[in-house]
């Protein structure tokens, strides 16, 4: 985007969220006429949509018993590393997704692992989402 400039028609508010990459200044005028132009910000959009951390994970039930329920939903499509480990940082399974429609479910045995707590582990090339849940008696 080339620097134009220009007034965005519309933008008075005190917040706004550009929807096109760009470098903003804000001009900020008073009630008794003083102004003040604010620092450039080079606003960019996040073009990586492989972040999981943009989508929401849950666990049930948690605590459980037998098994656990695990369901991942993004408005992207997701590619990720998914993970169980225990608090020892001792991978006990382990997968590769690729979901193009952005949801993920797995139903998963835990009635053999002993009791405590244990980690799911999301991770992309950019980033990670950490979950937890417990195996109770």
């Amino acid at each position: 985007m080339v620097y134009t400039n220009s007034i965005i028609k519309g933008a008075t508010n005190q917040y706004y969220t550009p929807n096109y990459n760009g470098i903003f200044e804000v001009d900020f005028t008073d009630s008794n006429g003083c102004s003040s132009m604010s620092e450039p910000y080079d606003f960019k959009f996040i073009t990586d949509r492989t972040q999981v951390t943009r989508g929401i994970l849950n666990l049930y039930p948690n605590p459980s018993t037998t098994t656990l329920n695990i369901g991942y939903t993004s408005e992207f499509p997701v590619r990720f590393k998914f993970k169980i480990i225990t608090v020892l940082g001792k991978t006990l399974f382990e997968e590769n997704v690729s979901e193009p429609d952005g949801t993920y479910q797995k139903k998963i045995d835990i009635s053999k692992l002993a009791y405590g707590m244990y980690l799911i582990i999301l991770q992309s090339d950019s980033d990670f989402l950490l979950g937890k849940f417990v195996v109770n008696e």
